[in-house]
């Protein structure tokens, strides 16, 4: 499905996917490319009032295979942090490769998430 939503990229980056109460995708939005990331958590969660969304989901895309990094663990805790404030959810972080995919949730990163 993620595919979908983002299409078949052919070049590294990063989005956004904001759901709203009735987990319906309201918004989705490139933040920036790999290397410079989904930029500052604040810029994310203003993103997330402004389009009066619950959850979000952050999505990657990569040229190449993908595990969990130190950095976006970091970066997905600190998100979480300041989210749990606003009461807004992050759902998970999958990273797209060409052959697959990885899910931050489904590697039990977030599992200390559930409601």
């Amino acid at each position: 499905m993620i595919k979908e939503v983002i299409g078949h990229q052919k070049t590294a980056g990063c989005w956004i996917l904001l759901f709203d109460n009735t987990s319906l995708l309201k918004h989705k939005q490139k933040l920036g490319t790999t290397p410079t990331g989904f930029g500052d958590p604040r810029n994310v969660l203003q993103l997330s009032l402004q389009h009066q969304c619950l959850s979000m989901v952050l999505v990657s895309h990569s040229l190449t295979p993908y595990t969990a990094s130190r950095t976006d663990l970091i970066y997905n805790l600190n998100l979480i942090a300041a989210a749990n404030n606003i009461s807004i959810c992050l759902l998970d972080h999958i990273v797209t490769y060409p052959e697959g995919y990885y899910s931050y949730r489904d590697n039990g990163l977030l599992t200390y998430m559930r409601n």
